[in-house]
């Protein structure tokens, strides 16, 4: 499924055409599933956060080099799962006067960094 709108959906916003109407229900749908993602999205966070924390405290308590290792690279993907998840917020922000495209460049730019 694919989640581009198209910008001139987003010039029709700016204008406050009264034939947006038929535009509004397409952005509810498709923020829905954006809250779908974020939820999810959420839950990765904590879940890797909580690894995170056990596998220092297990490193520090054992002396294990090794899980102090592997607790940075799940330190690395909580880092990212904060960046995805920060960019789908923003992403949402409907269009404005000086931004006519909207933000979902943010999501691009966010997986261009990950």
């Amino acid at each position: 499924m694919s989640y581009l709108i198209y910008p001139h959906f987003f010039l029709l916003l700016s204008i406050n055409l009264p034939c947006l109407d038929l535009f509004i229900p397409y952005l509810k749908i498709k923020n829905m599933h954006r809250n779908k993602f974020e939820e999810h999205l959420k839950i990765a966070v904590l879940l890797t956060s909580i690894f995170f924390i056990v596998e220092i405290f297990g490193g520090l308590i054992s002396g294990s080099l090794s899980l102090l290792g592997d607790a940075g690279h799940t330190f690395r993907d909580v880092i990212v799962l904060v960046i995805s998840l920060s960019a789908l917020n923003i992403s949402k922000k409907l269009p404005s006067k000086r931004k006519t495209f909207g933000f979902h460049r943010v999501e691009i730019f966010a997986a261009f960094l990950v």
